[in-house]
């Protein structure tokens, strides 16, 4: 493994190659706030593009979205999910692993199968969704 605090990182991006790999692996969700994290994040001021969200995506990453501090950053789920949908054009099936991924990682009670079928009504109700909104840009 690569997490040895009393080694130092000689090669930064091996190491951070190795901490995707590591929580790929894991199947380990990442909660991604974006409005928070540009609101917050000097790299990011002017240009939410430069967010890694992309690359978590690319790299097959576990990560849903989320609000952080939804009263101090003025933000709703809505909100989240359409910057991210616009910003980053996400395709139908993207934005429903990120959605999924939310549920999936949750601390949902009842039982795994309980939890299976919750995910089979909400992808339902996804589609359907969907097909409104697709309809009425028609």
């Amino acid at each position: 493994t690569f997490f040895h605090p009393e080694t130092p990182v000689v090669d930064k991006q091996k190491y951070v190659d190795g901490i995707i790999r590591f929580i790929a692996n894991r199947r380990i969700c990442i909660e991604v706030c974006l409005t928070s994290n540009y609101q917050t994040a000097p790299n990011l001021r002017g240009n939410i593009l430069a967010h890694p969200f992309k690359r978590m995506l690319e790299e097959k990453l576990c990560v849903c979205l989320n609000t952080d501090n939804r009263m101090v950053s003025k933000t709703t789920m809505c909100d989240e999910i359409r910057l991210a949908v616009d910003i980053f054009e996400l395709s139908r099936d993207e934005l429903w692993e990120i959605i999924s991924n939310g549920f999936e990682s949750s601390f949902m009670p009842g039982s795994y199968a309980n939890k299976l079928e919750y995910m089979r009504k909400m992808k339902l109700f996804y589609n359907r969704i969907i097909e409104m909104c697709t309809a009425e840009k028609s």
